[in-house]
């Protein structure tokens, strides 16, 4: 939860924030708190910190591309915050650096003839070793 929610106050700068701990869980590859999240005996304790500037740590998997894309949407000032357009646009570099490094160049279109829908965990279209690249 973005600092500034604690206090009441919402804007879209929030909804950066929360995409950073979705990234940093995708990444992540799992739904373990950040270990620096568990070490708090109570909510109230977290929020304290987090409004002080207490953020998921990086995990030796994170490629510095990710890294920083978090860390964009983590910004203590909301105005400071990357803007979603922006992320969307570094996450596409970096999916198609990591196709490219996998597969080959990559197409956009709508080309179905490799989907398996009874895969439900390859909903992105993309293989898991391609998925552990990202991130």
């Amino acid at each position: 939860m973005a600092p500034e929610l604690l206090a009441g106050r919402y804007h879209a700068a929030v909804d950066v924030y929360a995409f950073g701990i979705l990234f940093w869980y995708l990444c992540a590859g799992n739904i373990k708190l950040p270990s620096a999240f568990e070490t708090f005996q109570n909510k109230e304790q977290l929020w304290s910190k987090v409004k002080r500037g207490l953020r998921p740590e990086r995990l030796p998997s994170f490629s510095d591309e990710c890294w920083e894309i978090m860390e964009s949407c983590w910004a203590s000032e909301p105005s400071e915050r990357a803007l979603l357009g922006d992320v969307q646009n570094k996450i596409e570099a970096i999916l198609q650096k990591a196709l490219e490094e996998d597969q080959g160049p990559v197409n956009y279109g709508n080309n179905r003839e490799n989907y398996n829908s009874d895969d439900s965990l390859d909903m992105t279209g993309l293989h898991r070793d391609t998925r552990d690249n990202l991130c």
